[in-house]
C-alpha cells in the first residue's frame, strides 16, 4: 500500500503542543522520514515560541513558521529553504551562513539581527524590516523597496543593480560601500555615514541626504544634484563644524550598538 502524505502536516500530540522543543524534535524527525521517501512537505510550526534556542545547523526546510517567535535564536548554518516565515519575529537572532533559498518572509521582523553570507536567492525582500541590524549580505539584484534599514550596519554588504526605492536608511552605516546602478529614489539617508563610499550610476532622485556624512566619497554618473537636503563632504574646521559634530554623533551611535 502506498504511503499517503498530505501537503502539510501538524503534530497534534498534546504533550508536544505544550512543549516547543518536543514539537520541534518531532518536526525534524519527520523531515528525515520525508527525505527517505523523496518527499518535501511543510511541517506546521505556526506561532511556535523558539526564542533564545540554539538551532545552529538544524534542518527547518519546508517548514511553516508563520508568526513564530524566533527572537534571539542562533540559526547559524541552518537550512530554512522554502520555509514560510510570514510575520515571524527574528529580533536579535544570529543567521550566519543560513540557507533561506526561496523562503517567504512577508511581514517578518529582522531587527537587531546579525546576518552574514545568508542565501537570499528567490526571497522577496520588499517591505523588509532590518532596523538596527548588522548585515554582511549580497544585495545584488535584490528589490528592497519600502524597507526599513534605519540604523543598520551595511558597511560589509554589496549593492549592485539593487532597488531601494522609498526605503529608510537613516542613521545607517554605509562607510566604504560600493554601489553600482542602485536605485535610491525617494529614500532617506538622513544622518547616514557614506564616508569613503563609491557610487557609480546611483539614482538619488528625491533622496533625503540631510546631514549625511560623505567625506572622501567617490561618485561617477550619479545624480546627487537631484537629491534633497544638505550633506557633509568637506572637512574644514570652521566651515564644517556641524559635519564634525555629526561625524562624532554617528560614531557614538554605531559604537553603542556594537557594545
Amino acid at each position: 500500500m502506498a504511503l499517503v502524505i498530505p501537503n502539510s502536516y501538524q503534530i497534534s500530540d498534546e504533550t508536544n503542543l505544550k512543549n516547543p522543543k518536543n514539537l520541534l524534535k518531532s518536526c525534524i524527525e519527520d523531515h528525515n522520514l520525508f527525505k527517505m521517501i523523496n518527499s518535501s512537505k511543510n511541517c506546521n510550526l505556526r506561532g511556535i515560541n523558539l526564542s533564545g534556542m540554539d538551532l545552529s545547523g538544524v534542518n527547518l526546510s519546508f517548514t511553516d513558521l508563520t508568526g513564530a517567535n524566533l527572537s534571539g535564536v542562533n540559526l547559524s548554518g541552518s537550512d530554512l529553504q522554502s520555509s514560510i516565515l510570514h510575520d515571524a519575529n527574528f529580533h536579535g537572532a544570529v543567521l550566519d551562513k543560513t540557507n533561506m533559498l526561496n523562503s517567504k518572509i512577508t511581514g517578518a521582523i529582522f531587527s537587531q539581527t546579525y546576518m552574514n553570507d545568508v542565501n537570499l536567492s528567490g526571497v522577496d525582500l520588499k517591505n523588509s524590516n532590518f532596523k538596527n541590524s548588522n548585515l554582511i549580505l549580497d544585495f545584488s539584484g535584490k528589490d528592497l523597496s519600502n524597507s526599513n534599514l534605519s540604523g543598520a550596519n551595511l558597511s560589509g554588504s554589496r549593492f549592485g543593480y539593487t532597488t531601494l526605492r522609498n526605503s529608510d536608511l537613516s542613521w545607517s552605516n554605509l562607510k566604504g560601500v560600493q554601489m553600482y546602478r542602485v536605485d535610491l529614489t525617494n529614500s532617506s539617508l538622513y544622518m547616514s555615514d557614506l564616508s569613503g563610499a563609491r557610487l557609480i550610476r546611483v539614482d538619488l532622485t528625491g533622496t533625503d541626504l540631510r546631514l549625511s556624512y560623505m567625506k572622501d566619497i567617490q561618485q561617477e554618473n550619479s545624480n546627487i544634484n537631484k537629491a534633497k537636503g544638505g550633506y557633509c563632504m568637506a572637512d574644514s574646521v570652521f566651515i564644517d563644524l556641524t559635519c564634525k559634530i555629526q561625524r562624532t554623533l554617528l560614531s557614538i551611535f554605531h559604537n553603542m550598538k556594537l557594545d
